[in-house]
């Protein structure tokens, strides 16, 4: 019985920690292509 109640504790915390690096990569992704687009046109410039 404990053992299973771990296994559920487990699971739960992989969902969650699945959905914060979800959302995450949500916020973060447009931020990083801005700094990419913004890099890539500091080069071509120069």
């Amino acid at each position: 019985m404990i053992l299973f109640s771990l296994e559920n504790k487990m699971e739960r915390l992989i969902k969650t920690s699945e959905k914060t690096i979800k959302s995450f990569n949500r916020s973060l992704k447009p931020y990083l292509i801005d700094q990419v687009d913004w890099s890539l046109r500091l080069h071509q410039s120069n």
